[in-house]
């Protein structure tokens, strides 16, 4: 039977047109006359069909009012391939779907039962394990499951399948011991191994120490290595996920050193490669996967160790519904499985920190006195300094920071990190220091390589303009970009090789131990062979000021992964926010991140409370809180208008699309009633839907940087 044709029992139910399969009456048809001699008796109605089970089915759809499970009945043929977990193809709404199976039973007591149209594949791809996951993030993140399993199942590459399937079975690797080495400089670090090569799952928030010298091996990785193997020693597997492709570099390199064979899973693979390596592990070839955030739901055979590297990094927050943070899946994960977790990095999160403060977790970080040997002496130029030099300590690089530049040039390199790309990225007015606007569109102006103002929006030049705000008709650069600053860098310094490494002007591999300036935006930092003698960080008050919520805590985790390259001495320049400026100081991200959980607590914020974020169009905001049932403890706030528009479909007899203003709506409950609201939130959306009551409204839970 082709892919689509009808099961048994189907075939007249496929031929109505959706009206009829309705029951709904054709006014237009003859009724022909009963006399009529051509006329054929109807048939009898035909025996019910008999089933072989009932299967339960999610289907692949993005509507939410769809969000639910439909019975299917499975034909004898079908029997054996339908498993709980299977990719199938049904019949629903008149066309042919995709769906997972989530459960069987024997009966249903819904009636006219279709039946399953194809099970896809040739093995079940969706684990009873991964599956409970699924259910539970799309609970906690107010999503449909549908959305989820879009997240953690790659789609099917056929001619992949078939040959991954027609392979042997390698022979299972020797397991070799730990070597607990890479975690001697952490208290209970070796009692960590222990614990893990004993079949125990210890969870640990872990504060890693640098390796500056870009051509050794990381120590971190080689930690990472070292509890993998324990873990393997134990019988059970291991998930390592990591931010970037250079970590997941330094992570295979250390597998490779120790001779254990891993499995990567990301999404720069490609369908094929991506779906090989998902079938690798589903089948158990291959018990430690390392990857990125696609990583996270890989299913993993007898999970023991879930490892979540450099955890405040953002590349792991999930940018398509419903926006699940990786870190959190991994903390859900080790909850359901009863495995063991190390979350860590140069820096830490207030989540990471709350994990602690509810003894989730034990914390992992060396002495003090091991901390101020193995990390570089930190400056930061504070208010005397500008003093002290008078108008030139107000200078973007002071002097005595360009002294010692100067004297460090001399023998090596040395890192400038620039928060931002391009020139002059943002202008402001000279005088009263507001943003510089576009006087057509109202876009935020920028300076190109010639020193002229134009808008990022229309591209139209600002030849003659004047500030609304106080008629000022000069502008100054709010910030300025890596480009515009290896410009200046370059009159500076004569003769000097200078190299910029970024998105834009692409990512530069190891440096020489020669003199040069490395100029490099957040994450874009390239290692030194021997570490870098000094790193300059300019412009570090843009970073703890921009106006998110968790905007210190990434400033604070950007400065450390560059301080983390530094041998020698790291500056940071730019009148930053005291506070953080003092945890980078002292080395000390777990003692910052205990503050600002405090205050996030105090204020109300995440993770001791549940804050949701709800943005669309006014009138769709609005219905949405309409349809909202009561949670207890709950606070609206809003809606108030923010930046940006959204363009609805052509309308009218021009066809010309309206663009309107976006707004946002925060609800806010303690962390208890967490899901009571999100459960309330996934109410009002599909009741939204199911009456295409306007646009859809974006939905996010926790979203910091939003706050």
């Amino acid at each position: 039977m082709g892919e689509d044709e009808p099961g048994p029992g189907a075939h007249r139910r496929d031929l109505l047109t959706p009206g009829e399969e309705r029951g709904e009456v054709n006014e237009r048809a003859t009724q022909p006359s009963l006399l009529d001699p051509g006329l054929t008796p109807p048939a009898p109605p035909a025996a019910a069909e008999q089933w072989a089970g009932i299967a339960q089915v999610a289907i692949d759809s993005p509507l939410p009012h769809l969000d639910r499970r439909f019975d299917y009945g499975i034909p004898e043929r079908l029997d054996a391939a339908a498993q709980v977990g299977a990719r199938v193809r049904v019949r629903f709404a008149g066309r042919n779907v995709d769906g997972f199976i989530v459960a069987r039973h024997a009966s249903s007591a819904q009636p006219d039962i279709k039946p399953l149209r194809r099970v896809v594949g040739a093995l079940p791809v969706l684990t009873p394990e991964v599956l409970e996951l699924c259910t539970q993030i799309a609970r906690e993140y107010a999503g449909g499951l549908a959305d989820v399993l879009r997240l953690a199942i790659p789609p099917r590459h056929a001619a992949t399948e078939e040959r991954v399937l027609g392979q042997e079975p390698p022979a299972p690797p020797a397991t070799q011991p730990p070597s607990g080495q890479a975690w001697e400089p952490y208290r209970a670090g070796n009692a960590f191994l222990r614990r893990l090569a004993a079949g125990e799952s210890p969870r640990a928030v872990w504060s890693a120490l640098p390796t500056p010298a870009g051509d050794a091996p990381q120590e971190w990785a080689g930690a990472i290595c070292a509890a993998a193997q324990a873990t393997l020693a134990s019988g059970r597997g291991v998930l390592v996920l990591v931010p970037t492709v250079e970590d997941l570099t330094a992570v295979r390199a250390a597998f490779e050193a120790a001779a254990i064979d891993v499995v990567e899973l990301t999404a720069e693979l490609g369908p094929a490669a991506r779906y090989e390596s998902f079938l690798t592990c589903l089948l158990g070839r291959r018990r430690v996967v390392v990857g990125t955030r696609a990583a996270a739901y890989a299913p993993v055979e007898n999970l023991g160790l879930l490892v979540c590297w450099d955890e405040v990094h953002d590349a792991y927050s999930e940018p398509r519904a419903p926006y699940p943070h990786a870190r959190d899946t991994l903390v859900r994960r080790a909850t359901l499985a009863g495995a063991g977790a190390l979350i860590g990095g140069f820096a830490r999160s207030p989540q990471a920190e709350h994990l602690l403060a509810t003894g989730w977790a034990q914390p992992l970080a060396a002495d003090r006195p091991v901390v101020r040997e193995r990390t570089p002496r930190m400056r930061v130029a504070d208010e005397f300094d500008r003093e002290r030099e008078g108008g030139v300590g107000h200078a973007r690089i002071p002097s005595f920071a360009w002294q010692q530049i100067r004297s460090t040039l001399e023998t090596g390199p040395v890192l400038m990190q620039v928060p931002r790309a391009g020139f002059t990225p943002a202008l402001a007015c000279l005088q009263c220091r507001r943003s510089a606007r576009c006087t057509a569109c109202h876009g935020p102006l920028a300076a190109t390589e010639s020193s002229r103002a134009h808008c990022t929006w229309c591209g139209a030049r600002a030849e003659d303009w004047r500030c609304p705000h106080c008629a000022h008709g000069r502008w100054r650069a709010r910030s300025v970009g890596a480009q515009r600053t290896a410009e200046e860098l370059g009159r500076a310094f004569p003769g000097v090789p200078i190299r910029v490494s970024g998105k834009a002007a692409g990512r530069l591999g190891m440096v020489a131990d020669e003199p040069g300036l490395i100029i490099a935006t957040p994450g874009a930092e390239p290692p030194a062979r021997s570490g870098y003698p000094l790193t300059v960080l300019l412009d570090a008050g843009i970073l703890t000021e921009l106006p998110f919520l968790n905007a210190p805590i990434a400033a604070l985790h950007r400065w450390l992964r560059a301080a983390a390259l530094t041998r020698g001495q790291v500056l940071i320049l730019g009148e930053p926010l005291l506070a953080t400026a003092q945890a980078a100081l002292r080395w000390d991200p777990g003692g910052y991140a205990r503050r600002e959980l405090g205050e996030w607590t105090e204020l109300g914020f995440p993770p001791a409370h549940t804050v949701i974020t709800v943005t669309g169009e006014k009138p769709d905001v609005t219905g949405f809180a309409r349809h909202l049932p009561h949670v207890p403890s709950l606070t609206v706030l809003g809606p108030v208008a923010i930046a940006g528009e959204v363009s609805t479909p052509a309308e009218g007899e021009l066809g010309i699309p309206i663009r309107s203003p976006l707004v946002r709506l925060l609800l806010r409950v303690e962390a208890e009633h967490h899901l009571e609201l999100t459960a309330a939130v996934r109410s009002a959306v599909r009741i939204k839907s199911a009456r295409r009551d306007g646009q859809p409204v974006k939905v996010r839970v926790n979203p910091t940087e939003e706050l």
